[in-house]
């Protein structure tokens, strides 16, 4: 049986300057690196991108491009390669920047961002939010009495995410392009 190994990198040749380069998708990684540095693409990709100034995203578009480039060529993070992509011809930033996005959403943003909606209303309605919870056969306790759980879910206490800026699932609308 083929594995993930076997399927290699799928890569897109971009000619700039006489060099062949190849570019690749963005990986979960890459994005989440992308969500980090830039809290208006969060915002963006949460469907929020109207509580955001003109400006703020005018002054974000440049650094996110040059972002994108350096992990579509295998090197996000990379402030070499970052500063490097901030230099070429936009014309060359855009032949690049457009290859990586097929790459990245072959079906297209919309139909990924349905995707991974689909998956939060998956994983909430399942009650396992990433904690790490083992169902537990029938015949086992918890450990605590019916009266003692309240209405919490048994296991360890969701990590408290409510830094400035950052959002929840829940409250995040999708991106409705």
């Amino acid at each position: 049986m083929p594995s993930l190994v076997d399927l290699g990198t799928l890569t897109e040749p971009v000619t700039i300057r006489g060099q062949k380069l190849e570019v690749q998708g963005i990986s979960a990684r890459s994005l989440l690196l992308l969500l980090q540095r830039f809290p208006e693409l969060r915002m963006m990709m949460a469907g929020r991108a109207k509580d955001l100034e003109p400006d703020q995203m005018l002054n974000m578009m440049p650094q996110a491009v040059t972002v994108v480039i350096a992990c579509g060529l295998g090197k996000p993070g990379d402030k070499e390669e970052e500063a490097a992509a901030e230099q070429l011809a936009v014309g060359e930033q855009l032949l690049l920047f457009r290859a990586i996005w097929r790459i990245s959403f072959p079906e297209g943003l919309q139909s990924f961002m349905e995707a991974l909606e689909a998956l939060a209303v998956d994983v909430a309605g399942s009650g396992n939010l990433g904690q790490g919870q083992v169902p537990k056969s029938p015949g086992q306790s918890n450990g605590a009495s019916q009266t003692d759980t309240g209405s919490s879910a048994p296991g360890p206490t969701p990590p408290d995410n409510s830094q400035p800026g950052v959002t929840s699932a829940s409250e995040e609308k999708p991106l409705n392009a």
